[in-house]
């Protein structure tokens, strides 16, 4: 898959990757490239289909929605219920087609279980859960934490530079009952600046009804 971006005027890369299924033994699908990393349910939730005009701001603790390196994803779990998903990325620079000139300097582990405890297809009924970790090494110390209101006109705030080690802990919690639509999600993210730690808090939770009866349509793992 090649998925490019021209958005402002620059070339960006989104999906770039080859994927291989059907992975004897293991079952799922193993992925070198470029692709989303799987850090929470609103990240993961194309932009064509989030139930607001921006995502929720505690998805500023999840780095850029992509990044290049190695994701295995099994979706297919005790026939369909729980979902697991692992990706290592390396440090590259997203302006740079995620290049990254020094691979042993530090990288990404991300992984994230969830699991479909209730699913009612005639009446298109579902709860989600899942719970996420993502781990980010920074030994050269460029690395800056920033965010801003949900809304991309508004300027980015930093509010950490030269962030050597991130742990971020996440849980997700989903449903939909026909036209109604439930979802919230709640992280942890800490931080290692200058030999100092510090945490940040996030969370959102929102409810939505189509008045014209559809319902949000839902595949592995995230919405669609």
């Amino acid at each position: 898959k090649i998925h490019f971006d021209f958005n402002g005027g620059n070339l960006g890369f989104r999906d770039v990757y080859i994927k291989l299924g059907a992975l004897p033994f293991i079952g799922g699908h193993f992925f070198i490239g470029n692709f989303a990393e799987p850090t929470g349910l609103d990240m993961l939730t194309s932009s064509n289909y989030i139930s607001f005009i921006e995502r929720a701001m505690l998805t500023s603790t999840q780095n850029f929605r992509w990044n290049s390196g190695f994701k295995y994803a099994n979706h297919k779990i005790l026939n369909g219920k729980l979902g697991m998903q692992l990706a290592y990325t390396f440090n590259g620079d997203k302006s740079k087609a995620f290049l990254d000139n020094r691979l042993m300097d530090g990288g990404n582990f991300i992984g994230r279980v969830y699991t479909t405890p209730y699913v009612n297809k005639e009446k298109n009924q579902l709860i989600h859960a899942g719970i996420n970790y993502e781990r980010r090494d920074n030994p050269d110390d460029q690395y800056k934490l920033s965010l801003r209101p949900e809304t991309h006109f508004w300027n980015k705030i930093s509010y950490s530079d030269s962030v050597e080690i991130q742990n971020d802990f996440g849980a997700e919690l989903a449903a939909t009952f026909g036209p109604l639509s439930l979802q919230a999600e709640y992280e942890l993210s800490s931080s290692k600046v200058d030999e100092e730690s510090f945490n940040v808090h996030g969370y959102y939770a929102y409810v939505s009804f189509f008045l014209t009866g559809e319902h949000r349509g839902y595949k592995n793992g995230a919405f669609g």
